[in-house]
């Protein structure tokens, strides 16, 4: 492309083009992912990106259509996350020069009840005017519009972070319930013929899922094979599984390991490694008699906690969300000698394997006051002969913290995801 300089003061005669230019040669392209003879040692996603979302939600209502742009191609329900817009057009059926005004108000409350008491909190009310009418204007066929979505809500004079869309339905046992809802409210006034001013509107759901991720990769490994060279990806949790008042047994020792970083992706399974270490005859007691043998039972679950606080009174309930799966390791138990004098030195089981969150589950935890929703996982262990044995069932719960992303920035659509 030439390129001319002119300036008044120049001979025109003497004006020449500059010289022609070609374009840069592009990039070479570049990956995050390794090649089959390389080993990723760390990354640092981006988390500022924004990924691009293609498709609209239009809602078609009698008086007025309402697009939503820069929507999930697959959604019916228009989604946002934190720090993303509300962007679109509206519509009005009818006749357009009598449309006086059209406001946008964006709604958010949250609904908590427990046994006694019952609470609804706005924690949103924003109204917007998208068409105001002046003398010798008529309202335009589309009226675009574009709100940020707020990050934050206050109560009493206590600022909290905005909680995602939620429902917890009534549940029997503690008559608790809990729902975060948005909703986004399109009202149209038109002049009438008797002076009084008729009034429209649309009421649109919306949801509200703010995006977060983990602050650093996913743990792969098995324990076992990756204790030694990365002690420090493990956590441990320790606990006593504590043998019946005179049964003469000595209790035995629990170890519950899990990855170190705590915060996991709703996506993806969690993995986890239990070992239970004791004497011989402890152990023979967790599995039964020889007679009746039977596997003690281990099991792993990821639990939601949702807790109501209705004027400092708090209330919850605990809500089983995956069941792990759980796998024996070799080598199996082995002792030689029968009954209670066993003695043998102290034996170890393994057990290990995964959870992952259920599909429903869309949210993590958060707090927003009045409701505090968390996650964990529980540990139970129990003898195969629970009435009769001289081992008593143990419990172990650890909370975690679910997020919505994964740490690698793979993800082809949605909003800034923020490192917890």
């Amino acid at each position: 492309m030439a390129i001319v300089l002119h300036s008044p003061g120049m001979d025109r005669q003497s004006i020449q083009p500059a010289p022609e230019y070609t374009s840069s040669a592009p990039a070479p392209p570049y990956s995050a992912d390794p090649q089959p003879s390389e080993r990723r040692l760390n990354i640092s996603p981006r988390s500022s990106q924004r990924y691009l979302t293609r498709g609209n939600v239009i809602v078609e209502h009698k008086h007025a259509t309402v697009v939503f742009q820069n929507q999930g191609s697959d959604r019916k329900t228009p989604s946002f996350g934190a720090n993303s817009l509300i962007d679109g057009v509206v519509s009005a059926h009818g006749e357009r020069d009598s449309i006086t005004r059209v406001d946008f108000k964006l709604q958010g409350s949250i609904q908590v009840t427990n046994a006694v008491n019952g609470l609804r909190k706005q924690t949103i009310s924003q109204v917007h005017t998208l068409f105001q009418h002046t003398e010798g204007e008529i309202c335009p066929s589309e009226i675009p519009f574009a709100i940020p979505f707020p990050t934050k809500y206050t109560d009493v004079d206590k600022e909290h972070n905005l909680p995602p869309s939620f429902c917890s339905g009534l549940d029997a046992m503690t008559s608790l319930s809990a729902k975060c809802h948005y909703t986004v409210l399109i009202t149209i006034y038109r002049h009438s013929w008797h002076f009084l001013p008729k009034t429209k509107s649309i009421r649109i759901p919306v949801r509200y899922y703010p995006r977060s991720r983990p602050p650093r990769p996913p743990l792969f490994s098995r324990l076992l094979p990756s204790v030694k060279v990365q002690p420090d990806e493990w956590m441990q949790i320790s606990s006593t599984i504590q043998t019946r008042d005179g049964s003469g047994l000595q209790p035995l020792q629990c170890h519950f390991f899990i990855p170190s970083v705590q915060i996991f992706t709703l996506s993806r399974a969690i993995p986890f490694h239990i070992q239970v270490s004791g004497p011989c005859s402890s152990i023979r007691e967790l599995f039964g008699s020889a007679s009746k043998f039977q596997e003690p039972i281990v099991s792993v679950k990821l639990m939601r906690q949702v807790i109501v606080d209705l004027m400092g009174e708090k209330s919850w309930r605990n809500i089983e969300h995956a069941h792990g799966d759980v796998r024996a390791l070799p080598p199996p138990m082995t002792c030689g000698n029968e009954g209670e004098g066993c003695g043998c030195d102290t034996v170890f089981l393994d057990w290990e394997g995964e959870v992952r969150s259920a599909d429903e589950v869309s949210v993590g935890g958060f707090n927003s006051g009045a409701l505090i929703v968390r996650d964990f996982l529980q540990l139970e262990i129990a003898p195969a002969h629970q009435k009769s044995s001289k081992i008593l069932p143990s419990l172990k719960r650890q909370v975690i913290k679910l997020v919505t992303d994964p740490f690698e920035d793979d993800q082809p659509e949605g909003q800034d995801a923020w490192m917890i």
